[in-house]
């Protein structure tokens, strides 16, 4: 009996000990069951995110980080519905068309241009997107080339920023024919029957050509051909000395004003759009601008701080033309030398910014402010290290994280972003082939 008891019990042993084995197997396996599932659902979102991403980078069709399906119905984009509903994640103002509103662009801001976003995982095309993400411009000066990437002129549709084709390489009849100088800019022919496009496709843009050697009849017969066929406006922005005979250079301050490269009035005949650049005369009030204004006041006798200076200007400039166009000011957004002798800061800028916006609205017919500039050259620190500018996909500062930033400047900038998008330019009107 007693023998029967213990195998009894042995067997009941054994069944224990397989019950529990069988229990702990099972367990292993459900946990890696949930280990392999959580794995799967991970690289699912992830490869989810990245299509996104993709879609964004090509098409603006899908501009959130969240996969389609998690979107509200109500956000969903048909062909059927405004082209505005697929941006609702850009909190701009788009009650003015963008080539009908005041303007705000950096010069030296473009894809070529594009600084120190290579090589930390993001590419030119974000830093260009998180400019304008950020509140800044609403317009930009850009090469031809750059309206082949289809990124790029998808995000100037997206954020409503109207844009100017940069003839930097200029018109020389001793080496060329105008056929085919105008035929280096053939692409815009393709871009036609994209009406959003070419409807913020402003014009042509011109940097002191004249003082850079430019004949005033090459100038004529380039913005002439590039009117006659695009039907855009011309805006070149000029050296003081192109139109006063001073460089307003330190070293050539004295120089004879009949030795100087001018523009002829006879050549400005379509032009629609005008600037001049001089960007180291201090409008603050009790600032010193050394002799340089003392210097111009014996030729100007209205010329007597740096505020009227910049208003003078303009009138003279403004006076070589027999008919009406659009005034651009370029305020200083660098940190240049300055005729005080000191060098230009956030202060400086800043008052600068503020004071060439005024002039601009007070202008019969206005057409922006450019500031210069995004990229400098040699020692100075332009905007694109200056510029509080958090990236779209990190909320962190990429730009030039190691420089301190001049927030106040950044403000100034967004307000006058925002205020110029709902701002209706008032614009001169043209007709050349009338004149």
């Amino acid at each position: 009996m007693l023998k029967i008891k213990r195998l009894i019990s042995l067997f009941l042993s054994f069944l224990l000990l397989v019950t529990v084995c069988g229990c702990k197997k099972n367990a292993v396996n459900s946990d890696n069951s949930s280990f392999i599932e959580e794995v799967i659902v991970y690289e699912e979102e992830e490869s989810s995110t990245e299509t996104v991403t993709s879609d964004n980078q090509a098409s603006n069709d899908n501009v959130s980080s969240e996969p389609e399906e998690s979107k509200p119905e109500s956000s969903k984009v048909t062909e059927s519905e405004d082209n505005s509903s697929k941006y609702d994640d850009v909190n701009i103002d788009r009650t003015i068309p963008g080539q009908n509103a005041l303007a705000i662009t950096m010069y030296h801001f473009n894809l070529s241009k594009a600084t120190n976003y290579d090589g930390t995982g993001f590419t030119r095309f974000d830093e260009i997107e998180d400019i304008f993400y950020n509140g800044y411009c609403n317009n930009i000066i850009i090469g031809v080339d750059s309206l082949k990437q289809q990124k790029f002129t998808d995000m100037l549709i997206k954020y409503n920023v109207s844009f100017w084709i940069s003839a930097w390489s200029y018109y020389d009849s001793q080496y060329t024919t105008i056929e085919k100088y105008v035929d280096k800019f053939s692409y815009l022919d393709q871009i036609r029957d994209n009406k959003q496009l070419w409807d913020l496709f402003l014009g042509f843009h011109y940097d002191e050509n004249i003082w850079r050697g430019q004949s005033n009849a090459d100038f004529l017969t380039m913005t002439k051909a590039f009117y006659e066929k695009y039907g855009k406006r011309n805006f070149p922005v000029f050296a003081t000395g192109e139109f006063t005979g001073y460089e307003g250079n330190q070293n050539q301050i004295d120089m004879d004003a009949a030795n100087m490269k001018k523009i002829n009035p006879a050549a400005l005949k379509y032009v629609t759009d005008v600037a001049f650049d001089s960007y180291s005369v201090d409008v603050r009030d009790g600032y010193s601008n050394g002799t340089y204004i003392d210097k111009l006041n014996k030729t100007y006798p209205n010329i007597t701080d740096g505020k009227s200076y910049y208003s003078e200007y303009t009138k003279i400039l403004l006076a070589l033309f027999d008919h009406d166009v659009n005034v651009w000011y370029f305020p200083c957004a660098y940190t240049t030398s300055l005729w005080s002798g000191g060098k230009a800061d956030e202060s400086y800028c800043v008052a600068h910014l503020k004071y060439l916006t005024n002039l601009l609205k007070q202008q019969k017919y206005q057409g922006g402010i450019c500031l210069y500039t995004y990229l400098s050259g040699n020692k100075e620190r332009g905007l694109s290290q200056n510029l509080v500018v958090k990236a779209k996909k990190t909320n962190e500062q990429i730009l030039f994280p190691q420089y301190g930033k001049w927030k106040i400047y950044s403000t100034v900038f967004k307000d006058i972003t925002t205020e110029f998008r709902k701002t209706q330019a008032p614009h001169a009107t043209f007709n050349f082939k009338a004149l």
